[in-house]
């Protein structure tokens, strides 16, 4: 539903996570002018945590896995952003790559040299980070995760599967 928040306690990052690269794909739709919406938290500590602030002051944060700078990856939000839905993917590599891209076009690309530490167990919230902070207001209808850095052309099937099933374009080709 609008606006709903979702825990999983106990969770081991290395369930979900490898220490160096990931793939996130996130359809969701954020009420116009919120400020500060998480909508993916896993956090061991500060300097140890996967964050998408799909919101923060205009900006859109992916932290993998710290904000100590070495992790932290921050990009302005594109036109539009508000009250849509739309397509974005947060990509980290092995190489240290990260980009960010709303709706298949990118919007930040970068490196960040930092590992996450996966042998941690704490709460994973969705929608919400912890103790119930910067709730998510709006619409968050998938969330794909992948344990590893996808190929190009894997990230286009996975933008092309969700543009089709949530009916939003993108800047691909899609069959």
């Amino acid at each position: 539903g609008v606006d709903d928040q979702l825990e999983l306690a106990s969770l081991l990052g290395s369930d979900m996570f490898a220490a160096d690269e990931a793939n996130f794909f996130v359809v969701q739709k954020q009420s116009a002018a919120k400020d500060l919406n998480a909508t993916f938290y896993w956090s061991v500590s500060a300097s140890n945590r996967v964050v998408l602030h799909l919101s923060q002051s205009d900006s859109l944060v992916f932290d993998f896995p710290s904000t100590g700078g070495t992790g932290r990856f921050t990009v302005v939000q594109p036109t539009g952003w508000d009250d849509a839905f739309h397509i974005t993917e947060a990509f980290r590599a092995t190489t240290q790559a990260v980009e960010l891209k709303v709706d298949n076009t990118l919007i930040g690309s970068g490196t960040r040299s930092a590992t996450l530490g996966t042998g941690s167990t704490t709460t994973l919230y969705i929608g919400a980070s912890s103790g119930g902070s910067y709730n998510f207001q709006g619409d968050i209808a998938e969330i794909l995760v992948f344990k590893r850095g996808l190929a190009a052309t894997e990230r286009d099937k996975v933008t092309c599967y969700l543009s089709k099933k949530y009916a939003i374009a993108v800047s691909a080709t899609c069959d």
